[in-house]
């Protein structure tokens, strides 16, 4: 006896509809919805969906929607008595549940906005071209919003990106970490828009704004990709001295005077004030070594940078777990934290800001092996990364859930204009 053969009409329909699913459905409908995002009825072979009263499906039925139909999701995922699991969703004046296996994620179109999700607060980066491999230009944070552009498209690799406007900034984002929102739903972590008003002028004064409490970088120069000089912080006043000037990206930059120290600032992050400057002198931002470095006092060598780096080594390849400080997987505070403490034997903090302050300051351009580096503006604003120095121009350090530990270039394109500081312990 053999099997009954299925007719061919049966087997091309089958395929027809996986391939159309595959090949139009962002993220194969799961229970990965945010309530407040907005989902699209899809693969149901072009049949549409029916909306329930309850969750389950022996549930009255109250209407119904077709396929690539965009709903808000209000609530969900919530598992039925039969084993299904439902979204509660409104679609015009209807509101009611479906099936989650018919929705997924909104496929963006030029002029949604996308709501930053699911980076486990590390944010998104964006970057030139459709590609991890090409350069960032700007971190997007968890929860932040930008502007889709276009629609989504696929690189070699088959990941998908979306082409957006970030502050300004046109770049590609990846689309496993966008969900499509309604512009007008709850406030979240909104874009400030791009000063450049006739009221901020050379010779006026204005304030840091817009940053939520973070400060602002004063840049050598007019553009993401210039050194960090130093951080303003909210509400701080500076004078105008220089601009407005554009970059590639349309941003107006403004030159300034902060303090005795002279930079860049992105004109989105400062208002016009009759406030005064104040008279202190800054204190820039340790940055990358440069050509006629400023002689400074050399900090006292360290007696144990040689076993820090030999004890870090050993963890070369470890998993990265957030919040994590053991060889089980590591966070980056929480790998320096570990180390350390491995070497001096306890006492050493697990904070990242504390780390900061800890051992003494070192010149960029007198450190050795051992050292603690810091980095700024990574993935949020403000001090966010550290890794250990180990000679020839690079660190190890737990870098993110894709790398784990792993050694990288200290003044390479990206961690080279974030470095912040660096500290000496065992003095």
């Amino acid at each position: 006896m053999g099997k009954r053969r299925l007719p061919l009409w049966f087997v091309a329909s089958y395929c027809a509809f996986l391939a159309a699913i595959f090949a139009f459905s962002p993220v194969l409908a799961t229970n990965d919805l945010v309530t407040g995002a907005l989902g699209q009825v899809s693969g149901t072979n072009g049949d549409g969906v029916n909306v329930r009263a309850e969750p389950g499906l022996g549930a009255s039925r109250v209407g119904g929607l077709p396929e690539g139909a965009r709903v808000r999701v209000v609530e969900g995922p919530r598992a039925a008595s039969d084993g299904t699991t439902w979204y509660r969703i409104e679609n015009g004046g209807m509101t009611g549940w479906v099936l989650a296996d018919y929705l997924a994620r909104a496929v963006p179109v030029a002029g949604d906005t996308v709501l930053v999700t699911g980076t486990g607060g590390y944010g998104l980066r964006l970057r030139e071209t459709a590609g991890s491999e090409s350069r960032v230009l700007a971190i997007m944070p968890e929860g932040g919003r930008a502007v889709a552009t276009g629609s989504p498209v696929q690189d070699a690799a088959g990941t998908s990106w979306v082409p957006v406007r970030y502050e300004g900034v046109d770049g590609y984002a990846a689309l496993a970490y966008l969900v499509v929102v309604e512009s007008d739903s709850a406030p979240v972590a909104q874009a400030q828009p791009i000063a450049n008003t006739p009221t901020i002028r050379v010779g006026g004064n204005v304030e840091v704004v817009n940053t939520d409490g973070q400060g602002v970088n004063v840049r050598q120069g007019p553009g993401y990709g210039q050194p960090v000089a130093a951080v303003a912080p909210e509400g701080a006043v500076m004078r105008v001295i220089g601009g407005p000037q554009t970059d590639g990206q349309g941003i107006t930059w403004w030159q300034v005077d902060y303090r005795g120290l002279q930079g860049w600032v992105h004109g989105g992050y400062l208002a016009p004030t009759d406030r005064e400057p104040g008279a202190p002198a800054a204190t820039p931002a340790e940055a990358a070594p440069q050509s006629n470095p400023v002689p400074t006092t050399p900090a006292p060598p360290s007696t144990v940078g040689d076993a820090i780096v030999a004890t870090a080594m050993q963890y070369l390849g470890r998993p990265y777990a957030w919040g994590g400080t053991t060889p089980a997987g590591f966070d980056c505070s929480g790998f320096v934290y570990f180390v350390v403490n491995q070497v001096l034997g306890g006492g050493f903090p697990r904070s990242l800001e504390a780390q900061a302050v800890s051992g003494v300051s070192v010149d960029p351009n007198q450190l050795q092996p051992g050292d603690l580096v810091f980095f700024q503006n990574t993935y949020k604003w403000g001090l966010s990364h550290v890794g250990i120095y180990i000679g020839n121009g690079r660190f190890i350090h737990a870098e993110n859930y894709g790398t784990g530990v792993t050694i990288s270039e200290l003044w390479g394109d990206y961690y080279g204009p974030r470095f912040y500081t660096a500290r000496r312990v065992g003095t």
